[in-house]
């Protein structure tokens, strides 16, 4: 049984954290506000999964909504899509050429334009 006190309020979590019943809405919001004079929390690290490509990056651009990041690499020519919310991969793509540059043309990932090697222009939407 874990005693966990915010306040003077306390919490007692009996079957683990799984299986437990979710905290209150009033008690997470608390936490949350909490949180902002948290230095520990306000200087932590957290690392996108997959944020990586088999030999090099050529291009990454982040979206105007802040919501997702694409990038794209050589060898295996691949365009990876990752979520800032999730931190992780959403979806990858691999194409004939290898891309020199490109432009989101939406707020999110949605409508994307790719030059490639070869000079051709590739439009790619999920």
């Amino acid at each position: 049984m874990k005693l966990s006190t915010t306040s003077q309020i306390p919490v007692y979590t009996i079957a683990g954290s799984n299986t437990a019943r979710p905290l209150p809405e009033w008690l997470a919001r608390k936490r949350k506000r909490s949180l902002k004079r948290d230095a520990e929390y306000a200087n932590r690290v957290e690392l996108v999964q997959d944020f990586e490509f088999e030999e090099a990056s050529s291009c990454v651009r982040v979206s105007r909504d802040g919501d997702w990041v694409m990038s794209t690499g050589t060898y295996k020519p691949q365009i990876h899509v990752h979520s800032t919310a999730n931190l992780s991969l959403s979806f990858a793509r691999h194409t004939d050429t290898v891309n020199q540059k490109f432009l989101l043309l939406d707020d999110g990932y949605a409508k994307s334009l790719h030059l490639q090697s070869d000079r051709s222009l590739e439009f790619h939407t999920p």
